[in-house]
């Protein structure tokens, strides 16, 4: 902060870590020599590491001295911290949108559930007991789940996988490391016990038009489970993103 003057604007806004390395350049936002400083959509941070920010101040036309503005960033805190610091660093990707994916704090929940499905058995990360675990689990999930359950004769269905945290998902075998919907919380599979009438069953359920989900190939996911998910949906009735190739 400096003292008002109306004929100070900035021009440029340097981002900086506490190694000295510049994350980000903008345009100031200066107005008579004071305003605030915003951190860019879209800016990856890492929460190890402190922030500052060098604007440029200019009076008719003239650069000023620069002068620094302390930034702060608290994360969310917790454990969550390390796993948003996993999407960021193995950069992956919403294939709905075709844009980076990283969630926010509020994105995870601690113990979000539906009648017949908990948190803890939908919570499959690599964090999962950890005695503040966390884990993104979308409300179109559960929603699914239901219905599918419902339609199967309310008969109890076993989850093998549900959330996964990246780096946990990239170490999956079949998995789709940098892509999968169970780092987005609205993907699960579902055991079949290497039965094909079973999956055959669940399959048909879950892409009839009662649950609109995309369904993975059993020449991927084998007999063994029953892989569905929902990318991108708020309900049952949206627009389906299935993956070439796969069951819709």
């Amino acid at each position: 902060m400096v003292p008002f003057d109306p004929q100070i604007s900035s021009d440029r806004v340097d981002i900086t870590d506490d190694l000295g390395a510049r994350i980000a350049t903008f345009t100031g936002t200066l107005s008579g020599g004071q305003g605030t400083v915003t951190w860019p959509k879209g800016t990856t941070v890492d929460v190890t590491r402190k922030y500052s920010a060098q604007v440029y101040a200019v009076k008719d036309g003239i650069q000023l001295l620069t002068f620094p503005v302390s930034l702060s960033f608290t994360g969310c805190g917790d454990i969550r911290d390390q796993i948003i610091k996993e999407y960021n660093d193995n950069k992956i990707v919403d294939r709905v949108t075709g844009q980076l994916y990283v969630p926010a704090c509020t994105d995870f929940t601690q113990d979000k559930h539906s009648t017949n499905f908990q948190f803890a058995e939908l919570n499959t990360s690599t964090y999962n007991t950890n005695p503040n675990s966390w884990a993104i689990l979308r409300d179109i999930l559960f929603t699914g789940l239901e219905a599918i359950r419902h339609l199967n004769g309310d008969q109890t269905l076993g989850i093998s996988s549900g959330y996964r945290n990246p780096v946990l998902n990239i170490n999956t075998p079949n998995s789709d490391k940098l892509k999968s919907r169970h780092m987005f919380g609205d993907a699960v599979d579902i055991r079949t016990g290497s039965d094909p009438i079973a999956w055959q069953t669940l399959h048909d359920f879950a892409v009839g038009a009662d649950i609109n989900g995309c369904v993975e190939p059993h020449a991927i996911s084998t007999y063994d489970h029953l892989h569905v998910e929902w990318p991108g949906q708020a309900s049952l009735t949206d627009a389906r993103h299935c993956q070439v190739g796969w069951a819709q």
